[in-house]
């Protein structure tokens, strides 16, 4: 999924206003407020996709960040297998996401988080 994302980011599959709209939607989706997205600052734009199987949870999208001067996305893809409810799943993927957030990635440069 992170190389399907790539692939429409550098506008490789799509035309510029295909791609536009692809993107919109992605970002306004209301699925998945308790993923990565929970754990992400209410400023990043988060254009993403979720789905829910049979003991799989998962999340993947580009990551804007807006505050970024290089403006650079971020595509970010996660899977859970195995864990036993989507709740749990769901807090899984939320730490993600703030782990992210705190690592500094959607940065030029690593940000230093205290604790």
């Amino acid at each position: 999924y992170g190389m399907l994302l790539e692939k429409v980011l550098l506008g490789h599959l799509l035309q510029p206003n295909t791609q536009s709209f692809l993107l919109k939607v992605m970002a306004d989706a209301e699925t998945g407020r308790n993923r990565i997205k929970a754990g992400l600052p209410k400023s990043i734009v988060f254009a993403h996709k979720t789905g829910t199987q049979y003991a799989r949870v998962w999340d993947f999208g580009i990551v804007f960040n807006p505050q970024s001067a290089s403006g650079n996305p971020v595509i970010v893809a996660a899977c859970t297998r195995g864990i036993k409810s989507t709740e749990q799943a769901e807090a899984v993927l939320r730490k993600l996401g703030k782990t992210l957030w705190e690592s500094g990635v959607f940065y030029e440069r690593p940000k230093i988080v205290s604790r």
